[in-house]
């Protein structure tokens, strides 16, 4: 199909209109639904795989079902790994369909291996735009108002096209980007304050840095009314500082994943979100792998794609660690999860494999836009701060780093910083790796497969 032709518009409206529909069916009504469409999907696997078949084998009969929490249980659960293993077992082809037809989606893979999910091009953006419009017309923004983007991987760009799915809308208003390594927080407020945007666009840390500047100078910025928060979670200090600074009332977070695109956005009016129904079952498991029921509690997120009959993901262990959250009356019936997503690797390891429990939510190096990942090794010496950081990692931001893992880890006295150009990072999953005895090795970094 072409995907920029009226046919594939209507196609996104008319998915768009379902998803709404569906989004405040009962519970019961809505799980239902998901049943059958998880039913259709396994049967189409089993039928169309040998591996798929091979691996359902101690599934009794799918189309039996009557209970969506049942058939889950009884379905093994996959993890990175066992994806990245088995990918060309698992991706199913679409009949005659060409290689530019299918996207991949691939993960940057630092503490997993990298996991890289094929999909059918024309479906994937369909539920894409469906889901972004979903958003646009749960939170009543109007497209023709001025909107901002701050990234750090684009050039900048004025007046720009916003582009399908936006423009279905109707006739964009005047669109901007800039691209926030280019800039100072002081240049990205002034340029705000010049063009006076309604909406807002940007990453959690480069926020953060903006709320600094805000309130050390105070900006004009008296348009703004929505700020919409992509690439991981904001935590709730940040958001009520940018609420009162901004002079905002809606912050809204999107829940989003390499594997699966939209997982969870922002409820109109609430601070939890809403998972995307229409298109997931997202279940918070404990470590005996049963469904956590309580609000507050926190479990592993577990997700299966209902779309995606190309490379299926179902029970998939994306590796964060949410919280279900209280239902409230705003009519959407999809669950209600906490805004609050960690990833789930706050655990230590030591060299026995023993695990303990810490947190690394709120940490402060979290705010800074140029570490983009690190990992902690700890001898018995010397504590090692692996990181991949553009351009590089200030004398400042050491020192911030310092304090915050001195208050985290024990009997820390050396802490050696070491770019992941250097030194690999250690390939267990841990944030926090421990071992008992001395650095292995001083001067030679070579030497680091000596553990």
């Amino acid at each position: 199909m072409d995907l920029s032709s009226d046919l594939f518009k209507s196609d996104i409206l008319r998915m768009r209109d379902l998803f709404l529909k569906t989004s405040t069916l009962p519970h019961a009504v809505s799980e239902d639904l998901i049943l059958a469409e998880f039913q259709k999907l396994l049967l189409y696997a089993t039928s169309k795989s040998p591996w798929w078949k091979n691996y359902l084998k101690d599934l009794s009969d799918i189309g039996s079902y009557t209970s969506l929490p049942k058939i889950l249980s009884d379905l093994p659960i996959m993890n990175p790994e066992f994806f990245a293993e088995n990918s060309q077992s698992i991706f199913i082809p679409v009949p005659d369909a060409r290689d530019a037809e299918y996207v991949t989606h691939t993960t940057r893979g630092l503490f997993h291996p990298p996991v890289s999910v094929k999909k059918y091009l024309t479906m994937a953006k369909m539920i894409y735009d469906a889901q972004t419009l979903v958003e646009w017309q749960w939170h009543e923004r109007d497209i023709k108002k001025v909107i901002v983007y701050i990234r750090h991987g684009y050039p900048d760009q004025d007046l720009m096209e916003v582009g399908p799915p936006l423009t279905y809308l109707g006739t964009s208003g005047p669109a901007y980007l800039r691209n926030s390594r280019q800039h100072s927080p002081a240049e990205l407020l002034d340029f705000m304050e010049d063009v006076q945007p309604a909406y807002l666009s940007l990453d959690p840390a480069t926020l953060r840095e903006l709320v600094v500047e805000q309130a050390r100078v105070g900006y004009e910025i008296e348009s703004l009314e929505q700020i919409f928060v992509t690439g991981a979670q904001l935590d709730d200090n940040s958001r009520l500082l940018a609420e009162s600074l901004f002079g905002v009332n809606v912050i809204i977070n999107r829940y989003e994943a390499q594997e699966f695109g939209h997982l969870a956005t922002t409820c109109p009016g609430q601070q939890h979100l809403h998972t995307i129904a229409s298109s997931i079952i997202f279940e918070i498991l404990d470590d005996q792998d049963r469904p956590v029921l309580a609000p507050g509690q926190l479990g592993r997120v577990v997700v299966t794609d209902l779309h995606n009959y190309t490379s299926p993901l179902i029970r998939y262990e994306i590796g964060d660690v949410a919280r279900w959250a209280l239902p409230t009356g705003c009519g959407i019936t999809w669950p209600a999860v906490s805004s609050q997503i960690e990833r789930d690797d706050g655990w230590s390891q030591t060299e026995n494999g023993e695990a303990s429990g810490f947190s690394l939510f709120n940490v402060d190096f979290h705010n800074f836009r140029n570490l983009s990942d690190y990992q902690i090794i700890k001898f018995s010496d010397v504590l090692l701060f692996y990181y991949s950081a553009w351009p590089g990692l200030s004398s400042t931001q050491k020192n911030v780093i310092r304090e915050n893992l001195k208050g985290l880890v024990s009997n820390v006295d050396e802490i050696s910083f070491q770019p992941f150009s250097v030194a690999k990072p250690v390939p267990t999953g841990a944030r926090l790796q421990v071992y008992q005895s001395p650095l292995p090795y001083r001067e030679d970094w070579s030497q680091q497969e000596l553990f």
